[in-house]
């Protein structure tokens, strides 16, 4: 019956017995004076039980009560079914009368829950309106299967480091708890387990379905009839029997209102929060160093992406669960980051993970109680599965020491030591609270929703994580080529010549192609070094410029360009990549192959130098369809310069993200924050200014010592780069430069980098 819903597991929702109006056609009292003009039914005969048609404003028929209705004496058999079922048909209608079509009580619900919404309240009176307050997550009186997800995603959003406030996760919570009491408490209701009269005549009336154009008797046969077939025509006491069928019927319509009630807070709750997920997965860009949104932008993104939100809420529609799953980043380390931030969730618990002090150093063969606190260390963070009880530093213990530097970017050699800088990087990380390891896989997470590889449609591209010193070449969802990096260093500089100060020489983060692979580049010498360096030294030593392959030309301009020839020497080594970009950044080849030996490699002017140049061109030339290895090799001999324009461009993408995994490992690698971009999200400092405008000074002073030792052509050794590893907060790193007492602009201007211009 319409008035009292099916359950989610019970019957299945039919008409409701209460849609069945009755009269006895022998008792004059309650049939009333007819109105003027109207037809007096026939004696003896009696109307069809019908719904009150409430569209055309037909008066439902006055409320009669049963008990009063039906006076019966309690003979047995065919007689005494026939007065139940008069009975019974007696009852639902008078609850019908208080009730209408479920699909109008939800309506009428809908109207009053949402303009009490304080959040995206304008989007979704905007929704319901348009779909006629139509429910997104629920047909009849249970939750669809996409429903159901929609509310489990919503629940969840802490799984993806998603801050919850924002969700409306307390009001769906209550919701879906007084859903599931009351979608219990009706099935029981309708579909009866205990077998007394009163429950079998109760399951008899809710299962009851008016046909169309069937008479009153009719109706009356076929319920008395299924009161015959369920040995129910000898009972005595019919008054009595009605009277507690009738509230058997109440607390079956109190138990549905209910659960109509909490169908519609669910379904009002998972609509604004699909409008936040939105927001979260795809809108809001909040950990980009560069292009965060400031704090005040983010409190009106409700109403900045209105348009979007709507658009995005009409097009799933009735697919709210599988609309808010296909937001998620497809790529694979995401899902290993959800699963590292529970773990590491629950090793933030207090007691989970013992403090670890450390004097002295740890390595194989030592003994005593500073081994096993070691061994306990370890084991908490799952590093190591061995006996915890044994003072001796063994093999098993040295392996576990390992695996734990391979995880946090250390130099892998067994040995934890007491010391400063990188010499104690082992003991400060595992000193790192864990707590601070959960801040880092949130913002992990944050960092993959934002990434461009959510929408990058090609299987087979590169992607640059600047903290993990890397490129990784993906096909599909695997790892095909992996190449060392060196990327731009974090010094703080002042370019008097070009009027700018700042981190100038970090790599930026930019989404691109690789289309082009040249071979035996030549390096065109840029403006700041030819003034500072190359014009200096050849004013000193004549041959200097015979005697490092530079080379002099004239441009159209009519000015004057220095390049140096490829060879053995050249600055940009044997390979070139390049991507075209408004920082003039790209892929080359190094004279320095000792830093690719580093853990840490932040060293360049903003370029990528590349391990294993000749193997990437090879790769990709072939893979292109241009080139071969033997090909390949007998251009590097010729010492001539060969572009290669790819057939099929490879796209590329530049990230930063302190967090990463091996190919076929579920163990997260903790990266350094190499250019404090972790810390300044969390100190609410983003988005960053790229650069300073600063008046500019022409200079012809020889380059400082730091410049010289990062220039690409010179071999010496590069100074550490100005940050620490995994100093745990509040420790000033060691090295840290000091910041200049200027605070930098928030205006973005671009890296009008000089050091790396691509040669074309």
């Amino acid at each position: 019956m319409s008035g009292l819903l099916a359950c989610e597991k019970g019957l299945p929702t039919t008409p409701s017995p209460a849609s069945v109006g009755v009269r006895d056609p022998g008792d004059q009292s309650a049939r009333g004076n007819p109105a003027p003009g109207a037809r007096e039914p026939s004696p003896g005969v009696v109307e069809p039980a019908r719904r009150p048609n409430a569209a055309s404003g037909e008066p439902a028929a006055p409320a009669v009560d049963a008990a009063t209705e039906v006076e019966m004496p309690a003979p047995k058999g065919p007689r005494t079914a026939r007065r139940l079922a008069d009975a019974l048909l007696g009852s639902v209608r008078k609850h019908l009368e208080t009730e209408g079509a479920t699909e109008d009580q939800t309506r009428r619900l809908l109207e009053v829950a949402v303009p009490k919404v304080k959040r995206f309240r304008r989007l979704i009176t905007a929704a319901y309106t348009a779909r006629q307050y139509r429910p997104f997550a629920s047909r009849g009186d249970r939750l669809t299967d996409e429903g159901k997800l929609a509310v489990e995603l919503v629940l969840d959003v802490e799984s993806h480091g998603i801050e919850p406030s924002p969700y409306p996760v307390e009001r769906l919570a209550k919701a879906a708890t007084e859903y599931e009491g009351a979608s219990k408490e009706v099935a029981s209701l309708r579909k009866p387990t205990e077998a007394t009269p009163v429950a079998r005549l109760a399951a008899i009336a809710i299962a009851f379905e008016p046909r169309d154009d069937e008479t009153y008797s009719e109706q009356r046969k076929r319920v008395a009839e299924q009161i015959l077939d369920a040995g129910l025509s000898d009972a005595d006491g019919v008054e009595a029997l009605v009277q507690d069928v009738d509230a058997w019927l109440t607390r079956t319509r109190e138990s549905e209102a209910r659960l109509r009630k909490a169908l519609v807070d669910i379904d009002v709750a998972v609509v604004g929060g699909f409008l936040q997920y939105v927001l979260d997965f795809q809108k809001l860009t909040v950990a980009h160093p560069h292009k965060a949104l400031p704090a005040e932008d983010i409190a009106r993104a409700p109403e900045r992406f209105k348009k979007e939100l709507l658009a995005e809420l009409q097009s799933a529609g009735d697919k709210l669960g599988t609309a808010m799953r296909h937001m998620w980043p497809r790529h694979p380390n995401y899902q290993k980051t959800r699963a590292a931030l529970a773990k590491y969730r629950q090793l933030a618990q207090p007691g989970v993970v013992p403090a670890f002090k450390l004097k002295g150093q740890l390595k194989k063969g030592m003994k005593g109680p500073r081994v096993l606190d070691l061994r306990r260390r370890l084991a908490a963070e799952g590093f190591f599965d061995g006996d915890q009880t044994v003072e001796v530093f063994d093999e098993e213990l040295e392996t576990a020491v390992k695996r734990f530097q391979a995880h946090r970017q250390l130099r892998v050699d067994g040995v934890v030591r007491d010391a400063s800088g990188l010499e104690g990087a082992v003991k400060r990380s595992l000193a790192v609270p864990m707590s601070d390891r959960v801040k880092q896989l949130r913002l992990s997470l944050q960092r993959w929703r934002e990434s461009p590889l959510v929408k990058e449609e090609a299987d087979f591209y590169f992607r640059v994580n600047i903290p993990q010193f890397e490129v990784e070449v993906w096909n599909g969802d695997k790892v095909e080529r992996k190449h060392r990096l060196v990327v731009g260093n974090n010094a703080f500089e002042i370019d008097q010549d070009h009027g700018r100060k700042g981190h100038l020489n970090r790599t930026a983060l930019i989404s691109n192609a690789v289309s082009m692979v040249v071979l035996n580049p030549v390096w065109n010498v840029p403006e700041r070094i030819r003034i500072q360096e190359v014009m200096v030294e050849a004013a000193k030593d004549p041959g200097f410029m015979d005697k490092h392959n530079y080379k002099v030309r004239v441009l159209n301009d009519g000015r004057e360009q220095i390049y140096q020839e490829a060879g053995p020497g050249n600055a940009l080594g044997q390979v070139k990549l390049l991507f075209p970009n408004e920082f003039a950044i790209y892929m080359h080849d190094t004279p320095k192959k000792k830093l690719f030996d580093r853990a840490i490699r932040a060293f360049s002017h903003g370029c990528m130098r590349l391990h294993d140049p000749v193997g990437m061109a090879t790769f990709l030339l072939a893979r292109d369809g241009q080139s071969s290895a033997s090909k390949v090799n007998d251009i590097l001999k010729s010492r001539k310069e060969k572009a290669f324009r790819l057939k099929t461009p490879v796209p590329i993408h530049v990230e930063y993200n302190t967090v990463g995994f091996d190919q076929d490992d579920e163990e997260p690698i903790f990266f350094s924050d190499v250019y404090g971009y972790d810390k300044a999200y969390w100190a609410g400092e983003l988005p960053l200014a790229r650069e300073e405008e600063i008046p500019v000074v022409k200079t012809e002073l020889p380059m400082s010592d730091w410049e010289r030792d990062e220039d690409p052509r010179d071999d010496a050794e590069a100074p550490a780069p100005s940050f620490d590893v995994d100093a745990p907060a509040g420790e000033k790193p060691a090295g840290e430069k000091p910041a200049p007492s200027e605070k930098p602009t928030r205006e973005e201007k671009p890296n009008r980098r000089s050091d790396d211009e691509p040669a074309e």
